[in-house]
């Protein structure tokens, strides 16, 4: 979740045009990343993306007493963003018209880093990989083939850990993930 607030802040921020096209494709065809978050909140997140992120699903839970619960589930396929709501069962889908809207939160390049602050500190292996290490005043980031697997980051006194406990690469993942499901009704926006 500060990955993406960070990330969106960057880009509104950012005059140039590149670093903003450069967050909308993956360096890898398809995968499943899974991560554990922890700080004010607890809970996870699930991404997965497909044909080098032309297609993405993101899904996030908190915990609350204990109990995980569905936050929201955001797809994105090419220019159409769905914003499913399980709570009450609509699918909000719109076409996407700025492109710092289409960027995934797990994405950064370079030049963001360096925008950031971020200074490469060394390397760190999570989820089984060795990813580059950067450190800033804000915090910490490890990261692989462009994707944020770990990230710890401490905004006004809060501390939050965000870190990949799973990466799957190279994966079929079924097109339904893609699409909304059929017990939601859908508001075109």
């Amino acid at each position: 979740m500060i990955n993406l607030i960070i990330v969106i802040l960057l880009l509104f921020l950012s005059p140039d045009k590149d670093i903003d096209e450069g967050l909308q494709n993956f360096e890898l065809k398809s995968g499943k990343i899974s991560y554990k978050i922890e700080g004010r909140k607890t809970g996870s997140q699930i991404i997965l993306f497909d044909d080098f992120g032309s297609s993405y699903y993101e899904y996030n839970c908190t915990k609350i007493l204990g109990k995980e619960k569905i936050i929201s589930i955001r797809i994105i396929v090419n220019d159409t963003l769905i914003i499913l709501n399980p709570q009450t069962g609509f699918a909000t889908k719109s076409i996407i018209k700025n492109n710092n809207i289409k960027n995934k939160s797990i994405l950064i390049t370079p030049e963001l880093l360096n925008l950031m602050k971020y200074i490469k500190t060394g390397n760190e292996v999570v989820s089984g990989v060795l990813c580059e290490k950067y450190s800033s005043e804000g915090g910490e980031l490890c990261i692989w083939n462009n994707l944020i697997l770990k990230s710890e980051v401490n905004v006004m006194n809060t501390k939050t850990k965000i870190e990949s406990t799973e990466l799957l690469t190279g994966i079929l993942i079924p097109k339904s993930k893609f699409k909304i499901p059929n017990n939601y009704k859908i508001i075109n926006k």
